[in-house]
């Protein structure tokens, strides 16, 4: 059975990418405003990464570069942030001509510009970005206590921002529509995360008024 999961450490060194791109990631996830699009965060995805995978640098380079620019100032138009990480991802992540390289930056690129439409049952996508928005999702699928955590990590990087009642008017509305989805995920291998999620959502919605600790 393959081995599951990879810390950041180790996927820098199966990158091998340059020391100054490791830091511009590190300051990224790290910088005070990212209560909830962090290290955490990131590190909680890799968690779930399959050392075995077939794209696995391909898969590793998405999930770094994916929320890499996560700008919450409005007003933005959808894709924005998204747009900019994968602008940043072609910068930092060298300049190789051969074909291979080319497609696989094309995967990437698919897979981050994915994200910015979960509330979608999107068709069409390869595996490397159907992997990463579920993991991006895996959230939902944490222990209640966690998932409670996560919520309120978010409502906190946000309120900043737009307002504690503008971020829960939008966020409610978002968390209803997920429900929505014929599938929150796309790969079978997360088919037991589907059941946990509804129920984390379901419950959110239903307690919404009541306060995060």
């Amino acid at each position: 059975m393959a081995e599951i999961g990879v810390t950041l450490e180790q996927a820098f060194a199966a990158l091998d990418w340059p020391v100054h791109v490791c830091k511009v990631i590190k300051t990224h996830y790290t910088h005070e405003s990212r209560k909830y699009h962090g290290m955490e965060h990131l590190s909680r995805m890799l968690s779930f990464v399959p050392q075995d995978h077939p794209f696995l640098r391909t898969l590793l380079e998405a999930v770094m570069f994916h929320d890499h620019v996560y700008l919450l100032k409005p007003p933005l138009p959808p894709g924005y942030s998204e747009s900019c990480s994968i602008l940043n991802y072609i910068l930092y992540s060298g300049y190789g001509y051969s074909t291979d390289d080319y497609n696989r930056k094309l995967l990437v690129v698919q897979a981050i510009n994915a994200s910015a439409y979960h509330l979608q049952d999107q068709q069409g996508l390869h595996n490397v970005a159907k992997w990463l928005l579920d993991l991006d999702l895996s959230t939902f699928a944490l222990p209640k206590k966690e998932f409670l955590k996560t919520c309120l990590a978010l409502q906190d990087e946000y309120s900043p921002f737009i307002g504690v009642d503008a971020f829960k008017k939008g966020n409610l509305q978002y968390l209803k529509q997920m429900l929505k989805r014929k599938a929150i995920y796309y790969l079978p291998e997360h088919e037991e995360w589907e059941i946990r999620a509804r129920d984390n959502l379901e419950y959110r919605i239903k307690n919404y008024d009541k306060e995060l600790e």
